[in-house]
């Protein structure tokens, strides 16, 4: 289902210029747009679907290129609202298996920010949305003809069936229910 965005959010990700940047099946851009409709597809909250679709604006642990600086945190949240912009901001600075590790204290879970070199501590709440966010973000960029090398994809189903064991009962059934069928996919790939 085609999901409707809001003006003044095409409007920013324009001034961003997110399409220049190059992304594993097309622009930034597209990616973006492709984890929101996942994310919308998934019955998420508007603000989460805005979370997902600026969430590399700030560069992340491996898509490098910034859009913006961390400087203009506050105008951002004032467009895509203060929410939105910490799910971003929180996606873009920590390490992303850390949403899926096993938290001593789940309602005061700890994440790594690699910008500014601290512990940042979130509620359970926050950790299942960037999860959501993560596996959106995963699934959008599957594809069946990506050419990856026996041992590559190997080491993806592992981590892909980590994350949907960590992730169960967390995320929406309708996350869970689309990585286990990457999950099948990568499985009945690697068999043949």
């Amino acid at each position: 289902m085609k999901t409707t965005i809001a003006p003044e959010l095409m409007a920013l990700l324009k001034d961003l210029n997110v399409a220049k940047f190059p992304h594993l099946h097309g622009s930034a851009q597209d990616h973006l747009l492709g984890v929101y409709e996942i994310l919308a597809n998934w019955g998420n909250t508007e603000e989460v679907c805005r979370g997902g679709l600026f969430h590399n604006i700030y560069g992340t642990e491996v898509f490098k290129p910034q859009a913006v600086s961390l400087t203009q945190r506050q105008a951002i949240a004032q467009v895509i609202g203060a929410r939105a912009e910490e799910l971003a901001f929180l996606f873009c600075v920590t390490r992303r298996v850390g949403f899926f590790d096993d938290h001593v204290d789940p309602q005061r879970a700890t994440l790594w920010d690699e910008v500014h070199k601290c512990k940042i501590v979130v509620d359970a709440a926050t950790i299942a949305v960037l999860m959501e966010i993560e596996i959106a973000n995963g699934i959008e960029q599957f594809s069946p003809d990506l050419q990856l090398a026996a041992a590559d994809a190997r080491q993806l189903l592992l981590m892909s069936e980590w994350m949907c064991k960590q992730s169960a009962g967390r995320v929406s059934a309708a996350a869970h229910e689309d990585l286990s069928a990457v999950i099948d996919y990568m499985r009945g790939a690697l068999a043949a």
